[in-house]
């Protein structure tokens, strides 16, 4: 211990410049939690969920898929397109719903969900010839997205 201490003392300069870059690292590490914490209350998340409704409560005793997109974030979102799509040549195409248009330019506010309904026969056929996903687009372009197996 006692050459330790010998050594500080004869090279304050090295622990000087050690202490220095120790209290600036410190620094960044505290900028960038301060900089997360106040992001937090305007975080933008959706949920995605896709479901498969086999007549259960309906009159009619149809089948269809059910695509879900809860807000779970912090602020409201718009959100300009809930459905099924696929990948084409790297951009995003959206499955039309002939029966029951797909909810677009929708308001979420937080914990809200909306619903796009599918006919079960018209997604099998896609299925069988593409990759498909279930997703959400809000206004800003940002895609969420779920796959569907």
């Amino acid at each position: 211990m006692q050459s330790v201490i010998m050594w500080c003392n004869a090279n304050q300069g090295f622990v000087s410049a050690l202490l220095a870059l120790f209290s600036l690292a410190l620094s960044i590490a505290a900028i960038i939690v301060s900089i997360i914490v106040a992001r937090l209350p305007f975080r933008k998340k959706l949920a995605i969920g896709f479901y498969t409704n086999m007549g259960v409560g309906l009159s009619d005793g149809l089948q269809f898929y059910s695509v879900e997109a809860t807000n779970i974030g912090n602020r409201t979102i718009k959100v300009s397109f809930v459905g099924i799509g696929f990948r084409e040549h790297m951009r995003w195409k959206k499955a039309i719903n002939h029966k029951k248009p797909n909810p677009t330019n929708t308001m979420l506010n937080v914990n809200e969900t909306v619903i796009a309904q599918y006919d079960i026969i018209d997604i099998n056929k896609l299925m069988s010839e593409k990759r498909i996903y279930a997703i959400a687009i809000d206004i800003e372009g940002k895609v969420y997205k779920r796959k569907i197996k």
